[in-house]
């Protein structure tokens, strides 16, 4: 059995750490609302700052805790001929594309990422937090074009043995 693709690890403490450091911006908006030092004013606008950007990366890192902690450790296997993506199985040649997005797909820094596998009957499967990503989507793809070769060259002798 071949793993093809991987659960990143860090990813869930990635969104742990950024939960925890949402949660302390909104205690920092809290203490600038007790603090007598500051003029109300900036009291006021400071807690909202404080407690909308919290909130906000306190909300993405807990998504993207729970995401990580849903996703299975192996994503995608290969054995005897037949890949599996959590718990469905296919033929590589019923891969119709595939397609990935690395997490920073802006600035490339990341090499983990989503996955999409497009099948032939219009099953989308994809998942988050997959690790080498770039090394997965080729290796998929090189199973695809390597299954759909092979039939081709079947259905070809079948069709020069039925011409005899």
């Amino acid at each position: 059995m071949e793993v093809i693709a991987r659960k990143q690890f860090g990813v869930g403490l990635q969104g742990f750490i950024c939960m925890i450091l949402g949660l302390g911006l909104v205690g920092l908006g809290f203490w600038s609302i007790m603090s007598e030092n500051i003029d109300k004013m900036e009291q006021v606008g400071l807690f909202f700052v404080c407690f909308l950007l919290g909130s906000a990366v306190s909300i993405g890192g807990l998504i993207q805790l729970i995401i990580a902690l849903i996703s299975p450790g192996e994503i995608i296997t290969y054995k005897d001929g037949k890949l599996s993506f959590k718990k469905t199985e296919f033929s590589p040649s019923q891969i119709k594309t595939v397609e990935y997005k690395p997490a920073f797909s802006r600035w490339h820094l990341a090499r983990w990422g989503r996955i999409k596998v497009f099948l032939s009957d219009g099953q989308v499967l994809s998942n988050n937090c997959v690790a080498q990503i770039e090394q997965v989507h080729n290796r998929l793809i090189e199973l695809m074009t390597e299954h759909i070769s092979k039939e081709k060259q079947t259905e070809f002798q079948a069709e020069r043995d039925n011409k005899r």
